[in-house]
């Protein structure tokens, strides 16, 4: 009977589960799916859309993959739960190598939940081009958890007129404008262009469930259904108990389903409403939001049902998926660890996140109930963050940013669970080795392809190795870990004492024969272990804690030092005969910890530094007059060398930076890079030879080594000191920076202390391919570097000859030597942005011109600097050789940047130094004179007056202006303006000027406006009246600038309708916008009041500024409102700039970071427990989107493109209503 009984049960299963299977042959084709642009996308059996796949709990999914592209790609199942498959899940390079070009690869699914997903493209973002398709995974028949009598599908995706890659090249790219043209979409529903009018037939009585699912790129719809009730029971293929809705906003990758019951009569028909909004670039009218209808059909011959009251009822609700529950009734999970990931460093991150984890779904703890939901895609905004909880499987799961252009930019990372439990259990079929080898992937060894003990980061020029003698590191480490044994034999004191010296003295016997070391005896260095292997291993004294900074610091000086000891040196009777053989420095530590730096810029105290000791070897010094250490020091060091103090750090000869956490955490260790990053901004400053800088961050026993350089900050792995793995690799870093040469530890060989003439010397390239060929002598230094990350600029003043008996380094020159690492597009034969060349441009064109004569800088030589590698040839120094051809092709899409030097005639000062508004005049129609001059004669466009790039000159016929820094000059065609806007220079040319299919031309007026900035710059570099009447009042004065801030929308939008109302004629969308922000604007205003409470005298005070700028503003905008619109951008940048330094004051405490007041709580819709903090942020997100859309309106308006909606071919005598 029992028998039977399974039997039947095995029969039964059988019959009811069945084996789907579905064939995709991927291919590119043409394809018009917006009714717009004809353009190449990615298909499937050469069509698009995808048909979706539809299957049944319990059934087994065969889908047959051909790659028909011409390179690889993989599918994932987004949703699908990789129970014991994580190597089906699809992401390439994690769980899978690429399925070759004209390879086929079969992917195993076995279906074990029900729910709404989607299969799509997970490599180049193929997801972009086309390649995506709902997955329906129904559950069987008669088990639904709710009763419904059919089931539509919705599905909804944005579609861009060019492929992704031109995209993101485009976007990423600082030289273009943002956004970038052709960046806003179409939207599609159910695959075809949303305003084709999709049709869903409802019966009376009946109930549908419609699955909404966003396929799309980056853009989120929201789907709204008048005149029905709509509850919501589904997200991300979990069930959840019914939540009423009357809209929902889908972000990319998000899922729902809702039940909506039919009407009892079919008098009407009614339309659902999907309106898609652009994420991560501005929103701009006719172009984004974009509104798509779709008709519900009760009756085909019945109207309309009127749903306008539908959106205007005061309890319309938004679906909160915070507040949703599971249906399940799973409890909230209690975290066994945690983790905190911060995006943008608390500065603003561009657009909405969508967070998702591949392979999972997370709970989200709420306030609302104790059975959170459970979902695998959140949508996180600006300013905002979300806790989430999921329980660890043996699994590789891909967490990422399902926003295409935030995943290119590196929003990635990888949660590996289990990884025991995967080597025992995890069987890899031998296809997907095969597909790795066809393309000289390796499979084994760790994620760099590497066996065995993984080589340090190799930053030697050219690609060279960075390591020493190969078993240099191996034997230091065996060594300490010899100690560390020593210590686990638990011996008592005396025994213990006695075994550590008898190590140690056998170990300086045989590592340096003569006793050639440090002069350190044996009993010092037996001190010097005992204080660092209680940090090595714990245990040994119940007094250390690794959670105590302060224990920590004695340990790590120790141990560097300690190292340092054991470098192997020549004996004392042997002369070698290169420095290859031996270290070429020391790298050790100041004994002084937790302390602020000599010459230190700022309060930061750091804990820990390190210094290069350099090793002169007799018979190898120089008899050039250079001293081979002075790479390390500064020339006011240098100058007081005897006085030095080599106990406590000087920001003057730092090689290295380290900061020590209590703890290892996430939070720690990023805090800890942040700070690294701010301790090297002083290293920069004092060290104007430095290319790039190390440091180490310590969380408790566990340490990173990081390279920071001029756009990049590069981490190794983990290094645990308790463990001989990780002492190894630690020891390793030590060893290896004694054996570099310069350039590899960071230096800049051309730039060296000459003791013969008592200063710097600086060497130059000239025009021709080859080595330094100029030396100039340094005299003064005018431009410090004081960025870790950007052009790094540096400027000297320099002479040709070396100072005389009766001239000193400070005597005057008349040569400047700018010296920068900009971004380059190429090789310098190729790069038409170069700086060198567009100088030397202008110098030979304005040639015996007499009227530009001191008006710009001349061109000596210079240009992109040669270093050698370690083969001894001369390499362009760019981002890429400093870094290594290995690394570099890790990196992926780091932009490029060449160490770029140049010599040119004319010094002057900063603007800063001009003494009266009239010099101001002078010196500004003197830069405007030579830069029409410069348009006119050599057709190069500088695009960047700026205060930064204007200086004062003096002579005996008075003050005159000269412009300087032609790094974002452009070449320009014969018609005079620049071919296309690009993201760099001043604002005019920042700002959104590439209008859809109307590209603006670039002419010398974005120039001329700059004037209107240095103006302002002008008047608040004086600052003299609100410097004595606000001080560091910055509420008060966020009061005044609100003031004045509240008046150009309502000006603006009053003047525009009067207008509208004469003309009688629409008025392009822009009433509406400029009253927005006049109601922005007001809001700030009252939040502020609200905070300070001005008495009266301070209210007329407030009074009084509104009503002159009123009528000002207003006589401006009726006269050129595309000055206007430009002065209002202006103004919004200097706004965005005070509540940066509002922030600042309040992070620093000298203001208290109160609650924040109701008025903006309720009207930012922030946390309740929000602070002043959260409020100046809200603002500053404002101020700069008003600052955006102001210079872009400035920018329409030139372009006589005044109307916002034509380019949606909406008819723009007609009002957009947004349903």
């Amino acid at each position: 009977m029992i028998f039977c009984i399974a039997l039947y049960i095995g029969l039964f299963t059988v019959a009811t589960t069945k084996h789907v299977v579905v064939n995709w042959d991927i291919s590119h084709i043409t394809v018009n799916r917006d009714d717009y642009n004809l353009r190449r996308a990615i298909g499937v059996n050469g069509k698009l859309p995808i048909p979706p796949v539809e299957a049944t709990i319990g059934d087994t999914v065969e889908l047959n993959v051909h790659n028909g592209l011409d390179r690889p790609t993989t599918i994932h199942a987004h949703g699908l739960f990789q129970t014991n498959s994580t190597h089906m899940d699809g992401p390439a390079m994690i769980t899978q190598c690429g399925i070759p070009p004209g390879d086929n690869f079969t992917y195993h699914y076995t279906l074990e939940q029900a729910g709404s997903m989607w299969l799509h493209g997970h490599l180049a973002h193929e997801i972009s081009d086309g390649l995506r398709a709902a997955f329906i995974i129904r559950d069987k028949p008669g088990e639904e958890l709710y009763h419904y009598d059919e089931d539509y599908l919705l599905t909804f995706e944005d579609w861009f007129s060019t492929e992704f890659a031109d995209r993101i090249y485009h976007t990423i790219n600082p030289n273009e404008a943002f956004p970038p043209p052709k960046s806003y979409a179409y939207g599609l529903v159910n695959g075809i262009n949303g305003n084709v009018t999709q049709t869903l037939k409802f019966e009376p009585g009946k109930t549908y469930r419609i699955r909404l699912v966003n396929m799309g790129d980056i853009n989120s719809f929201q789907f709204s259904l008048p005149g029905h009730e709509m509850h919501v029971i589904e997200a991300d293929g979990e069930y959840s108990i019914p939540y009423a809705a009357d809209g929902i906003d889908i972000a990319p990758a998000q899922r729902y389903s809702v039940l909506v019951k039919a009407h009892d009569t079919d008098a009407f028909n009614y339309q659902f409403n999907a309106t898609m909004h652009a994420n991560f670039i501005p929103a701009s009218p006719g172009l984004s939001p974009r509104v798509y209808t779709g008709k519900i059909e009760y009756s085909a011959g019945a109207p309309y049902r009127d749903t306008r009251a539908f959106y205007e009822k005061p309890d319309f609700k938004w679906l909160n998926d915070i507040e949703m529950q599971a249906l399940d009734g799973q409890p909230a999970m209690v975290p066994t660890r945690k983790l905190y990931l911060e995006i943008g460093n608390n500065l603003y991150s561009t657009g909405q996140h969508l967070d998702h984890i591949n392979n999972i779904t997370f709970a989200m703890p709420n306030k609302f109930s104790g059975l959170p939901m459970r979902r695998d895609t959140v949508s996180l905004n600006e300013f905002s963050y979300v806790k989430v909880v999921f329980q660890a499987t043996a699994a590789v799961n891909f967490f990422h940013c399902h926003n295409s252009i935030h995943s290119a930019m590196g929003m990635n990372m990888v949660f590996i669970e289990g990884p025991d439990v995967l080597q025992k259990t995890l069987q890899i079929p031998n296809a997907m080795y095969e597909m790795c080898r066809k393309q000289g992937i390796p499979t084994i060894g760790n994620a760099a392809g590497n066996i065995g003990r993984a080589k340090h980061v190799d930053l030697s020029v050219g690609g060279g190795s960075s390591n020493g003698d190969d078993g240099e590191e191996s034997s230091v480490a065996e060594f300490i870990d010899e100690l560390v044994q020593c210590v686990k034999l638990g011996l008592g004191k005396a025994e213990l004492e006695n075994k550590l010296k008898r190590t140690i003295a056998a170990q300086l016997k045989r590592r340096s024969p003569s006793g050639r070391y440090s002069g350190k005896t044996d009993a010092e260095m037996f001190d010097s272990a005992v204080r660092f292997l209680k940090w090595l291993y714990p245990g040994s004294d119940s007094t250390f804690s690794t959670t105590n900074e302060k224990h920590i610091y004695p340990c790590f000086v120790e141990l560097i030092n300690f190292v340092a000891e054991l470098v192997v040196r020549p004996p004392l009777d042997q002369q070698p005969t290169s420095f290859d053989e031996y270290p070429k420095q020391l790298v050790r530590s100041y004994n002084k910890t937790d302390v602020k730096p000599d010459n230190a810029e700022g309060v930061h105290r750091v804990d820990m530094a390190l210094k290069c000791d350099t090793l002169n070897y007799n018979g190898l010094n120089n008899d050039d007059g250079y001293d081979k250490d002075s790479f390390q020091y500064s020339e006011e060091d240098l100058k007081a060398k005897d006085g030095r103090n080599d106990e406590r750090p000087n920001y003057s000869r730092i090689f290295a930076v380290i900061e020590v956490k209590p703890s290892f955490s996430d939070a720690n260790m990023l805090k800890g890079f942040s700070q690294l990053v701010e301790y090297s901004k002083n290293v920069y400053w004092k060290q104007h030879n430095r290319r790039f800088i190390w440091g180490l961050v310590s969380g408790g026993s566990n340490v990173k080594a990081c390279v920071l350089g001029p756009n990049f900050l590069l981490a190794s792995r983990f290094m645990d000191v308790t463990t001989a793995e990780g002492r190894l690799e630690l020891i390793g870093f030590l060893v290896n920076w004694s054996f570099c040469e310069l350039p590899k530890l960071g230096y800049d060989p051309t730039i060296r202390f000459n003791h013969k003439h008592g200063c710097f010397t600086i060497d130059m390239a000239d025009r021709e391919p080859g080595p330094a060929q100029t030396t100039y002598y340094l005299r003064k230094i005018v431009v410090v570097a004081e960025r870790v990350f950007g052009r790094h600029t540096r400027c000297f003043v320099v002479g040709k000859q070396p100072p005389s008996s009766d001239e000193n380094c400070n005597a005057s020159a008349d040569i400047l030597i700018k010296d920068a690492w900009p971004e380059v597009s190429g090789s310098a034969e190729d790069d038409m942005r170069d700086e060198s060349k567009l100088l030397e441009r202008v110098s030979k064109g304005l040639t015996g011109r007499s009227e530009y004569e001191g008006l710009y800088p001349k061109y000596i030589n210079g240009g992109r600097m040669q270093i050698q590698n370690a083969r001894g040839e001369g390499v362009e120094d760019t981002t890429r050789t400093v870094l290594g051809e290995t690394v570099w092709a890790q990196l992926g899409e780091l932009p490029l940047r060449a160490h770029m030097r140049i010599a040119m005639s004319g010094v002057g000062e900063p603007l800063k130094f001009i003494k009266s508004i009239p010099e101001l005049i002078v010196v500004i129609y003197d830069v405007m004179r030579c830069h029409m001059g410069i348009l006119k004669h050599c057709h190069i466009l500088h695009r960047d007056i700026s205060e930064a790039n204007i200086l004062v000159r003096r002579d005996s016929t008075g003050v005159h202006g000269m412009l300087i820094d032609f790094d974002h000059a452009v070449d320009i065609t014969d018609d005079g303006y620049a071919k296309h806007a690009e993201r760099t220079g001043t604002l005019p040319f920042m700002s959104v000027s590439n209008l859809e299919d109307k590209p603006t031309k670039r002419t010398a007026l974005d120039d001329w406006e700059s004037i209107i900035y240095i103006f302002i710059w002008a008047v608040k570099s004086a600052r003299k009246f609100t410097n004595i009447f606000f001080r560091n009042k910055y509420i008060h004065r966020s009061v005044m600038l609100e003031v004045v801030a509240a008046v150009p929308g309502m000006v603006g939008g009053l003047i525009r309708h009067i207008k509208s109302l004469q003309g009688m004629c629409h008025d392009g969308g822009w009433i509406g916008h400029l009253l927005h922000e006049a109601e922005n604007e007001r809001m700030h205003l009252m939040t502020w009041m609200e905070v300070s409470k001005p008495v009266l005298w301070k209210r007329a005070l407030i009074a009084t500024v509104q009503t002159g700028f009123f009528a000002v503003f207003s006589l401006l905008y009726m006269v050129s409102p595309h000055t206007a619109h430009r002065v209002v951008g202006y103004l919004e940048e200097e706004a965005v700039t005070s509540y940066t330094h509002f922030i600042g004051e309040i992070d620093a405490g000298r203001i208290e970071n109160v609650k924040a007041p109701d008025i903006a709580v309720a009207y930012w819709n922030l946390d309740p427990e929000s602070t002043l903090r959260d409020v100046v942020l809200a603002v500053r997100a404002d101020e700069a989107l008003h600052r955006n859309t102001n210079h872009h309106f400035s920018d329409r308006i030139r372009a006589k493109c005044e109307s916002l909606f034509e380019d949606m071919n909406i008819n723009s005598n007609k009002p957009h209503i947004k349903y």
